[in-house]
């Protein structure tokens, strides 16, 4: 079996989804499931360059597909409004031909499964987050969303449904792994009052609403932010909202900027708590996960990872002061933490190891390719 993983972005740009879809890719291939990566050129998202290259990286090759963005030329691009944000040199597709299923990952940017409308593969797409909260997206993408794959997945099915995608074409599912090994506890290193957020610095991931909260925590506390600055208006915003809460002189906050999975991990075992105050309520489904291997408990607005009350504690997303009394409330109660950050380690190496997901996709793939088979 071949498998084409089709995705965006993917190295040197940094995130969940880049991370998780290479550990996946190896995996698979160490299963003895030859398994590739398209992706489009690019070092920067969405600023992708019109030069065709493949990268062997002595487990599977990676091909990057020429590509322009419309805005980058014309200021504006109308075909943003259906999640179009580039135009891949079509000859993409003659890939498809060598591979068995096509797997598209990830709905930050549509073109590959909508230029590949025509071609006769069976087609998974998974989503990475939750934007069929999004109504100006519902309506358009209804009109050809439920056409582009053979098979969706998502966290919840909820989100296809509101897209329009028919329950028989839909599964849930949680496509992230973790490495249990790597992401592991180590309770010498924890900071009682250590909270802890990983993701891109970007609206959507709710940075500022954490920080609005702190002026409501009534310990001190040491907050650490790490993560790439993606919208650089945004990230702009939040520095100087850091500057201040810093100036007050009560909590303190530090931008350690974007790190790799190594050096990660010790911020994990560190923190009290993470937070993930996403305000799409998907609550960073990689990094949500990483901090549970490594027995730290949640705050996040989502996601059926974080379990209310078991493993951390869920928030109503843009809600600053429900987010203060859910951290005051764990802060305040370190044998909760350490409860909830048991019991999510235990879940974890139960549920969502890489092992367990890439046997699971192994088994998934060999159904899919089965049922069209048979058409």
């Amino acid at each position: 079996m071949r498998v084409l993983m089709v995705t965006p972005s993917y190295y040197p740009i940094l995130g969940g989804s880049e991370t998780a879809i290479r550990i996946l890719s190896t995996m698979l291939n160490e299963k003895g499931i030859h398994t590739d990566v398209m992706t489009y050129n690019m070092t920067r998202k969405w600023h992708p360059i019109w030069r065709e290259e493949t990268v062997d990286n002595g487990l599977f090759r990676v091909f990057k597909v020429p590509a322009i963005n419309l805005a980058t030329i014309f200021l504006i691009n109308p075909l943003e409004l259906i999640k179009v944000y580039v135009i891949p040199k079509p000859s993409f597709v003659g890939r498809f031909r060598d591979y068995d299923i096509i797997h598209f990952q990830g709905e930050a940017d549509l073109s590959f499964p909508l230029f590949s409308f025509f071609v006769r593969k069976p087609k998974i797409w998974t989503s990475h987050t939750n934007y069929a909260k999004l109504p100006r997206l519902k309506r358009v993408f209804k009109l050809f969303f439920p056409r582009i794959a053979d098979l969706y997945i998502a966290i919840e099915l909820e989100i296809l449904s509101r897209l329009g995608v028919p329950r028989p074409k839909s599964l849930r599912w949680f496509c992230f792994g973790v490495d249990v090994k790597t992401f592991r506890p180590d309770e010498t290193k924890r900071i009682d009052n250590l909270v802890l957020f990983v993701g891109r610095i970007d609206r959507i991931k709710g940075l500022h609403v954490l920080l609005e909260a702190l002026s409501d925590v009534v310990s001190q506390t040491q907050l650490v932010i790490i993560g790439p600055k993606w919208d650089p208006e945004y990230a702009a915003i939040c520095m100087e909202k850091i500057k201040q809460v810093n100036s007050s002189g009560f909590h303190n906050v530090q931008y350690l900027g974007a790190m790799d999975e190594e050096s990660l991990v010790p911020w994990y075992q560190k923190a009290a708590i993470l937070v993930r105050p996403d305000l799409d309520g998907f609550s960073g489904g990689l990094t949500s996960l990483e901090a549970l291997a490594c027995a730290t408990p949640v705050i996040g607005t989502g996601n059926h990872l974080i379990k209310n009350g078991v493993n951390g504690l869920r928030v109503s997303p843009n809600n600053a002061k429900e987010l203060a009394k859910a951290l005051n409330q764990l802060l305040g109660n370190k044998r909760s933490r350490e409860e909830f950050g048991r019991e999510g380690r235990r879940i974890v190496e139960d549920q969502f190891s890489w092992e367990k997901i890439a046997e699971k996709s192994v088994k998934l793939y060999e159904a899919v390719l089965s049922t069209y088979r048979k058409q």
